[in-house]
């Protein structure tokens, strides 16, 4: 893996799990990150760790996230070129027993926490001056939710310059 030196990374749910590590990697890789997290004091005793800055928010609120996306590029001193939405949620419970507001709360952690945050964050990925580094967006979401529907987040953002790259993790019935 290539160096992040320059490099200015948000990562969700980077508190804990695969966010916190991801953000640990892209801090010991040289990118400069800011963690968000709905948590605030775990968001920030897991910054004072890694040497990064925190923000808040509940991704399921878009309003709290452009805020957050705000604050975080105040924290780089400019605009974010890397994003990682790890933030997500899971009910450890077989699926025939979630209800509907346990689903409802899935996704709207996993699938429009990280929509909204893809657009508050890649329209100004868009406008950034061209890189000799391609700029990349990472989304996770349950995939037979999302399957086959990032081609149009794909073709918004290719004309940036932007690439986008979505890794899916899987959902068991049993």
């Amino acid at each position: 893996m290539t160096g992040f030196g320059g490099r200015r990374a948000l990562v969700t749910g980077g508190a804990s799990g695969i966010g916190y590590a991801t953000a640990s990697l892209l801090s010991e890789l040289g990118a400069e990150v800011v963690l968000l997290d709905l948590d605030a004091d775990a968001a920030r005793r897991a910054a004072e760790r890694l040497g990064a800055q925190a923000v808040t928010a509940d991704v399921r609120r878009p309003e709290e996230v452009e805020g957050a996306v705000a604050d975080a590029t105040r924290s780089l001193a400019g605009q974010s070129d890397l994003l990682v939405n790890a933030a997500g949620i899971y009910r450890f419970r077989p699926a025939l027993d979630i209800d509907v507001a346990e689903w409802d709360d899935v996704l709207d952690t996993n699938l429009r926490g990280p929509f909204f945050l893809t657009q508050a964050v890649a329209g100004a990925m868009v406008e950034l001056p061209h890189l000799p580094f391609e700029r990349l967006h990472s989304l996770t979401v349950p995939q037979r939710v999302f399957a086959g529907k990032e081609e149009p987040v794909k073709f918004a953002l290719r004309p940036g310059g932007v690439s986008y790259d979505a890794r899916t993790p899987s959902l068991s019935f049993k």
